[in-house]
């Protein structure tokens, strides 16, 4: 998080005392992050900022949160649904595959535990 906001966000708004930071100048941070296609890094420096700024409310830094003001300001971001495997003969193969699995013990008995938490 440390760094997400060393690189995003503190060349814009980092020199700024925290109480006098206004929601444009926020959008105007987001923007330039997701002009460059890291939507996702846009919306958890936005979640990030949000946290920065609710802190120096309760700190008595600053009087409010402008980050509240750009809910919506960034379009969502891109999910991506990976497939499962629906077939039983396909499931059978597949844990009879992780229970061949012989690489370092902790990615072994994480693959035995992964059918279990679904």
């Amino acid at each position: 998080m440390i760094r997400r906001l060393e690189v995003d966000a503190f060349p814009w708004i980092g020199g700024r005392p925290i109480g006098e930071i206004t929601a444009p100048e926020l959008l105007a941070m987001l923007r330039r992050i997701e002009s460059r296609g890291a939507l996702n890094t846009a919306h958890r420096v936005h979640q990030n900022c949000g946290q920065v700024l609710r802190y120096a409310i309760a700190t008595g830094r600053a009087q409010r949160d402008p980050s509240a003001d750009l809910r919506g300001a960034l379009p969502p971001a891109n999910r991506k649904h990976y497939p499962t495997i629906t077939d039983p003969k396909a499931i059978g193969e597949l844990l009879r595959a992780i229970d061949g699995y012989s690489g370092t013990y902790s990615t072994r008995y994480a693959l035995r535990l992964a059918p279990c938490c679904l």
